[in-house]
């Protein structure tokens, strides 16, 4: 497996090729679809926002109180720049800074996250118990995975001791491609 990348290698160029918002929002929709809805929704915490297309689809979807967390000043720039309505926090997730956050909420997304980190275990525990997470993996290796999971069985076997999972699934984005994404929502233990 890779080793986790420093902040600096974060840009987001990446996702600004032509048509990643569209190819990701499959993906952003079968995660939003799992939240509560938005009048009843608490503050979502979305630890590894990225570049802001998940919340600009929460923001269509009439989603309002919403802080994305990034390590990245570039991925954090290009949030605000596609999303400004929203308020974004550099921090990276093993911080302070980041811990407070989490322990004072209780609703978190993890898109496309939990691969890119070596302590993923301690993130997750140091979420109020009773606290609900939602997130996705893909089934890829890529630059910067720490981890790879080949499907729904791998991720359970990996959080159960800590999320009592409601709902796992695989999604293909692309009908054609091999690998595949686990979405998954769960209440910490």
């Amino acid at each position: 497996m890779g080793k986790e990348l420093p902040a600096s290698q974060y840009t987001g160029k990446g996702y600004l090729k032509k048509r990643m918002f569209e190819r990701y929002t499959p993906l952003y929709l079968n995660v939003a679809s799992l939240l509560p809805p938005p009048k009843s929704c608490p503050t979502i915490i979305d630890l590894g926002c990225g570049v802001g297309y998940f919340a600009k689809i929460l923001y269509g979807l009439g989603y309002l109180d919403y802080i994305g967390l990034d390590f990245s000043e570039d991925i954090l720039n290009l949030a605000k720049k596609h999303m400004p309505h929203y308020s974004y926090i550099k921090a990276n997730l093993y911080s302070k800074k980041a811990r407070i956050i989490i322990s004072n909420n209780s609703l978190f997304t993890m898109i496309e996250t939990l691969e890119h980190i070596s302590e993923d275990v301690d993130v997750i525990k140091s979420m109020p118990k009773q606290s609900t997470i939602i997130g996705s993996v893909p089934s890829s290796q890529s630059a910067g995975h720490v981890r790879v999971f080949s499907g729904p069985s791998a991720v359970v076997a990996r959080y159960e001791k800590i999320i009592d999972f409601n709902f796992v699934k695989k999604i293909h984005l692309r009908p054609k491609a091999k690998s595949t994404i686990t979405i998954f929502r769960g209440t910490i233990k």
